[in-house]
């Protein structure tokens, strides 16, 4: 028979403690223009424990979602670095467009846990396009006599 071999890493949680399941609901990894919008979102879900035959129990809190931006080397809270985020649900990210610098690089971080508990999490990668040049439409005469005057109109340019 045919055999197929794959490797991955799996992370083993000991600690005993319940935590929440986080999965990506929108792509993970997106590359948008400067001119669009972009929403990230994660579903979460309680962890069905109860076939591990350790006794587990879930916490009374609710699940908590939180939303992480990676400022150089360290997370800030989203909300302390782009103020202007639209959504009103914990689970969901709407950024406007021209959020961001064209050409550049940004990564994201959604978090789950019961309350204070363990916390789990799923980042999330953007890519802003780099600029386009822009279109330049100019309207006026094509020929004037030097002592008239005349007007130009770029109303019609765009970027």
């Amino acid at each position: 028979g045919l055999s197929h071999n794959t490797s991955d890493i799996l992370t083993v949680d000991r600690s005993g403690t319940a935590a929440p399941l986080v999965y990506p609901a929108s792509i993970t990894n997106r590359k948008i223009q400067r001119n669009q919008a972009v929403t990230f979102s994660i579903t979460t879900r309680y962890a069905d424990e109860s076939a591990c035959g350790t006794a587990v129990s879930l916490p009374s809190d609710s699940i908590s979602e939180s939303w992480y931006y990676l400022n150089s080397s360290s997370w800030s809270p989203l909300e302390s670095v782009v103020p202007f985020d639209s959504a009103r649900e914990p689970w969901k990210v709407d950024l406007p467009a021209f959020s961001f610098a064209p050409g550049s690089s940004h990564q994201l971080k959604a978090t789950a846990s019961y309350g204070s508990g363990p916390v789990r999490e799923h980042v999330f990668g953007l890519e802003v396009a780099a600029a386009q040049p822009p279109i330049l439409r100019i309207s006026g005469p094509y020929v004037v006599s030097e002592t008239c005057s005349f007007t130009l109109d770029a109303s019609a340019s765009y970027d």
